[in-house]
C-alpha cells in the first residue's frame, strides 16, 4: 500500500509504474485528502472554532470544473470543499500535493510532432506494438 505524508516538509512517494498501481495510488491520495480535510473540520469544531471563510472568485477551465464538481458530489462535497481540501494540502505539505514536471526534450519533440500532425500513425494496435518492439 502506498501512503503519503500528512506533515509539512515530508516528501510524497512517486507513483508506482503500471496502470493498476497508479489507480491504487490515486485512490490513496483521495482517501488522504478527504481524511485530512475532515480531521481539520472535526478538530476545529471540537475546539468550538468556526472555519473562517472568505468569498473569492476563480477563473477555471469550464470542463475541468464540471468534471471536478461531479467527482466532489460523489463524495458529498461541494466545489468549494474540494478547493479547500486542495488548499489545506498545499499548506500541510508546503507545496503541491502531487508531482509537477516539465516535459523533457524528447517529450517536447513528440508533442510538437503531434501538433504538426507529423507523427506515425497505425491502422491497428498490433502494428503499433510491432513498431515499438523494433526500437
Amino acid at each position: 500500500m502506498v501512503s503519503l505524508p500528512l506533515r509539512a516538509g515530508e516528501v510524497a512517494m512517486k507513483p508506482p509504474k503500471g496502470v493498476l498501481s497508479r489507480l491504487t495510488y490515486l485512490f490513496q491520495i483521495d482517501k488522504i485528502l478527504r481524511l485530512s480535510y475532515n480531521l481539520f473540520r472535526i478538530k476545529s469544531k471540537a475546539r468550538g472554532e468556526k472555519m473562517a471563510r472568505i468569498s473569492t472568485s476563480l477563473r477555471v477551465d469550464e470542463d475541468a470544473k464540471k468534471a471536478a464538481t461531479k467527482i466532489f458530489k460523489e463524495y458529498g462535497l461541494s466545489f468549494s470543499d474540494g478547493v479547500n481540501i486542495f488548499l489545506h494540502q498545499v499548506s500541510l505539505t508546503k507545496g503541491f500535493p502531487f508531482e509537477i514536471k516539465l516535459p523533457n526534450k524528447k517529450t517536447m519533440k513528440a508533442i510538437d510532432e503531434l501538433n504538426k500532425r507529423e507523427g506515425k500513425s497505425f491502422d491497428n494496435v498490433d502494428d503499433l506494438f510491432t513498431d515499438l518492439e523494433d526500437k
